[in-house]
């Protein structure tokens, strides 16, 4: 992967997001990597903003009021100004070198063009702001212990899959979660190889191996019904593909793509 690692955490205004920059932030302390921070402002959202007929619903009332757009980039700039804080709060806590970076574009292409070797992403749950960031900077200071749900990997063969393997096992070991290793039936020759691995890296976790089929979607479905700690896959599975990321949107925790 090179001398210096380099991890990037996809952000927007959800307390997903800031979940998944917690976790990030204690893998780059323990393998001593940097950090980009990207939060992303959604494009569509500011476009519907400018429309005269747009309108927000909240969930809580059920009072529907106009969708204004100079209070959306209000909001936004607010948001991503308390996310700014709270990187800045993780890396000075944690010793790493992180930047932060704001961009306007459809989050999962800004997050997929970018270059790095592992990439943080939820995708995108857009929540009411009320509940915002107040609820987001407590969900990053979970204990290990709170992670009772799996770490899942998707091994499809090949380099990626490998160091997604090895960074599943990494950060099992780091949360105290078990690990469970999805693969398709063309790859059920390489288990034992894959548990000698294991078993070579560090730390104690519980590891299992379940066979899928091929598709994205079906094993998004598992993990979604099981839930999940994270959801550790090959970047080249998801890139370009449409049909895989909308079946991973059900998927309810930070995926980690491995470059």
């Amino acid at each position: 992967m090179g001398s210096t690692k380099r991890i990037l955490v996809a952000l927007d205004s959800s307390p997903d997001s800031a979940l998944s920059l917690g976790m990030a932030t204690t893998l780059a302390a323990q393998i001593e990597a940097q950090i980009e921070t990207l939060f992303i402002e959604d494009v569509e959202l500011v476009r519907l903003a400018g429309l005269p007929f747009a309108a927000e619903f909240d969930r809580l009332s059920g009072v529907e009021s106009a969708l204004n757009l100079a209070e959306l980039n209000h909001t936004l700039q607010k948001r991503a100004e308390k996310m700014r804080a709270l990187v800045q709060s993780l890396s000075k806590d944690k010793n790493i070198y992180a930047n932060f970076k704001v961009v306007r574009g459809h989050y999962i292409a800004e997050a997929m063009q970018r270059e790095a070797e592992i990439l943080f992403m939820m995708l995108p749950r857009y929540l009411p702001s009320s509940q915002g960031m107040r609820s987001s900077r407590y969900s990053t200071l979970r204990k290990a212990s709170d992670f009772t749900a799996p770490i899942y990997v998707y091994y499809s063969g090949g380099d990626e899959s490998k160091r997604a393997i090895t960074l599943g096992a990494e950060l099992a070991t780091m949360l105290g979660a078990d690990l469970v290793v999805l693969l398709p039936s063309a790859q059920v020759a390489e288990v034992p190889a894959l548990k000698q691995q294991l078993a070579s890296e560090p730390g104690k976790k519980s590891v299992r191996f379940e066979l899928v089929k091929t598709q994205i979607s079906q094993c998004a479905m598992r993990v979604a019904q099981s839930g999940c700690t994270l959801f550790v896959l090959p970047k080249s599975s998801v890139a370009n593909d449409s049909i895989n990321v909308q079946a991973l949107r059900t998927v309810h925790c930070p995926l980690v793509l491995v470059a």
